[in-house]
């Protein structure tokens, strides 16, 4: 009765949302700026002009991407993604993009191509898309389930795409082509499932076997560790234990690694891993191997750092675009 209890009482991980921005249309830019800044989402302005923005923003609620959009929209920019931060930039001209929010998530349209045959049977369309997260998650991996665009045999792939350290991933997907005399879509619904985590755990701990740290309830330990004098070499194994009621993580671990930072530090002096790979994948526990060459000598006084994402969720994705024109 009581184990019963206790699982009822564990809860997974809850799915991220988004961020919103309040504006009450009398804001400058420096001050929508901070405003976006202060969700906990790195954005910079990185142009080269430097002059204020002159925008016309009305009041309302904002989702974070879709003020962001607004912006770049009034003011002819771009967003960029460059590791973990947006950055806006001047645009080199008007571009056209359609765009679709779901969450904390936004895909763009970038690219839509028919591949034309002598068949009209055999045309195919090619839809290209960027999916983005806003920048204070971590994305690790997007599998597509369904692509439907009205008056065309739905699409049911199930690619995936790892993120990879990255926030930002484009996909393509090829559907048949709709009818030569239909000049647009009058709907496209894209549906995936994502995994993603809600930020970033940082753990700290001694250069020694079976050293090992919480944090946010999520266990970092050094199982073992090996160096071979001879050559310089150090590998260290190390398991990373997410709480209970985490989401089973199952197969897909090795989508982490790109993600996962681990570094020997002692003072100034930082080294880095040459390989990496992932040992294990059962349940919520993830123990992974890390190569050093040219490792220190001795160990003392040696740290060991290492930032991960934190547990992740697993969330189901749609995002419904409007009319799109055809090329």
């Amino acid at each position: 009765m009581l184990a019963w209890l206790l699982l009822c009482l564990v809860q997974p991980p809850s799915a991220p949302t988004a961020s919103v921005i309040t504006l009450t249309g009398k804001e400058s830019w420096p001050e929508v700026l901070q405003l976006l800044q202060r969700t906990g989402n790195s954005v910079t302005d990185a142009r080269l002009n430097t002059q204020p923005l002159s925008l016309q923003l009305t009041a309302g609620s904002y989702r974070f991407w879709e003020l962001i959009d607004l912006v770049c929209q009034q003011a002819s920019l771009q967003a960029r993604m460059r590791d973990s931060s947006v950055e806006l930039l001047e645009t080199e001209g008007p571009r056209r993009h359609w765009v679709a929010y779901d969450g904390p998530w936004r895909a763009r349209l970038l690219r839509q191509s028919i591949i034309r045959f002598d068949n009209p049977a055999l045309d195919r369309l090619v839809l290209q898309w960027e999916v983005v997260v806003e920048p204070r998650f971590v994305p690790l991996l997007l599998e597509l389930k369904r692509t439907k665009v009205t008056g065309i045999p739905a699409s049911t792939s199930s690619g995936s795409v790892s993120y990879d350290g990255e926030w930002s991933r484009t996909v393509e997907v090829r559907l048949s082509a709709p009818p030569r005399s239909m000049l647009r879509l009058e709907k496209l619904s894209i549906e995936a499932q994502a995994w993603v985590a809600p930020g970033l755990l940082r753990f700290t701990t001694p250069l020694q076997k079976n050293a090992e740290t919480t944090t946010k309830e999520t266990r970092f330990r050094i199982q073992q560790l090996e160096s071979i004098t001879a050559n310089r070499t150090l590998e260290l194994a190390t398991e990373l234990l997410y709480p209970p009621g985490s989401l089973d993580w199952e197969s897909h671990q090795a989508r982490l690694l790109g993600s996962m930072r681990l570094a020997l530090v002692k003072g100034k002096e930082r080294l880095t891993s040459s390989e990496r790979d992932i040992r294990t994948d059962a349940g919520r526990s993830t123990t992974a191997r890390w190569l050093f060459r040219q490792a220190p000598a001795s160990f003392r006084d040696w740290q060991v750092e290492l930032v991960t994402p934190a547990a992740p969720v697993q969330v189901p994705l749609r995002f419904d675009f409007g009319p799109v024109e055809l090329p």
